[in-house]
């Protein structure tokens, strides 16, 4: 079952954290949930994303989606040491 980002609150207080797993390429979002994700995002919004399996489409479709939402920035993988690794 596919996610439809239309659907949920775009508010970090209401949901602090979207975590998104898969394997199969995410769609090409369109511009209006572009906004929305980035607004979220800077906003306070944590975004987790999950690769079943450490599959290459899903990985690549993510690539392309943060590179549109944010442009200027530089994706880069968290070091294995992150608290994220041990946070409850």
């Amino acid at each position: 079952m596919g996610t439809d980002f239309s659907k949920f609150s775009y508010d970090p207080t209401e949901l602090p954290i979207i975590y998104l797993t898969g394997w199969k390429p995410l769609p090409e979002f369109d511009d209006a949930t572009i906004a929305k994700i980035r607004q979220y995002l800077m906003d306070g919004g944590t975004w987790i994303v999950h690769s079943s399996c450490g599959r290459p489409e899903f990985n690549d479709s993510f690539r392309r989606e943060i590179q549109r939402i944010f442009p200027d920035r530089e994706l880069l993988p968290i070091p294995g040491d992150h608290r994220i690794y041990s946070s409850f």
